[in-house]
């Protein structure tokens, strides 16, 4: 089974019992934009992943290997874009 979702970002991660439980969010527009103006956005959490704790670290170690790879290629700066809404924002 192939099963493809989209987030924008993880809004929180906690462990418990050895699970890794990851809640990824989506930015939704917050109600109706009125007057031809953008409406403002909120984070809906939309997804949560809980992996067991060898599996979350293993998944750190790729995430760092891509890291590293898209660093070494410029594609990014190492700094999160200052146009995406933080997590504790």
């Amino acid at each position: 089974m192939k099963l493809d979702l989209f987030a924008d970002g993880i809004t929180n991660i906690s462990i418990v019992a050895g699970v890794v439980r990851i809640d990824f969010y989506v930015v939704r527009p917050k109600g109706q934009p009125t007057n031809g103006a953008t409406s403002e956005t909120e984070r809906d959490t939309h997804l949560s992943v809980n992996l067991p704790l060898p599996g979350f670290v293993s998944s750190i170690n790729i995430l760092q290997r891509v890291l590293n790879e898209l660093l070494q290629r410029g594609v990014v700066s190492g700094r999160p874009p200052e146009d995406l809404p933080r997590p504790d924002a």
